[in-house]
């Protein structure tokens, strides 16, 4: 290959990556004014432009979630746990989707993993309670919770006589969508 041809793929690099960080930039600015709808759209594009991007995926589930459509915002967050399975806001995005699609054992179980990876995060403790509450509300007497349900999430269950069910997660006014729009700043930080 040429210099020339080398010069012209390096720009070319360089032109996708400052569209997908202006697009980024765009669409965190209409989440923080709720155009939810727009946000989403901006995020549709930067994602077809870098599919790989986590940053991306997380922006998007959390437009989607905003809007109220959880299905989308669950298949966002499940590329964030499989592009980055260490952090654990992939499993946050997980189960507050599965959550508000009345999943509660694979929310439950989701947000343990994030307990697994990060013990100490209120917001993802009170996700796990609200879950196992409303679980446990709609199960047999005498039957488990989930099977194999372990780790952090499972060891602080134990007698710890926490109730679930209106917390620092779940407990918000409104629909789920306003619930996921009240902590937009919080989370638009953490990117």
């Amino acid at each position: 290959m040429s210099a020339h041809g080398s010069h012209v793929s390096s720009a070319h690099i360089t032109d996708a990556s400052s569209r997908i960080q202006q697009l980024r930039a765009a669409a965190k600015q209409a989440l923080l004014r709720h155009k939810f709808q727009e946000a989403r759209r901006i995020l549709d594009e930067a994602v077809s432009l870098h599919p790989d991007s986590y940053k991306l995926h997380r922006l998007r589930c959390v437009a989607s979630a905003c809007l109220g459509d959880y299905e989308a915002a669950l298949e966002d967050a499940e590329v964030v746990v499989e592009l980055m399975p260490s952090m654990s806001c992939g499993y946050y995005h997980k189960g507050f989707a599965l959550h508000q699609l009345h999943d509660y054992a694979g929310a439950a179980h989701a947000f343990q993993q994030g307990l697994d990876l990060n013990p100490t995060d209120k917001i993802m403790r009170q996700g796990f309670w609200d879950a196992v509450n409303l679980l446990s509300q709609d199960r047999p007497v005498g039957v488990a919770l989930q099977p194999g349900l372990a780790g952090p999430a499972a060891a602080a269950a134990e007698g710890s006589g926490a109730v679930a069910g209106g917390g620092l997660l779940m407990g918000r006014k409104g629909a789920g969508g306003d619930r996921a729009a009240d902590n937009l700043a919080a989370l638009l930080a953490d990117d």
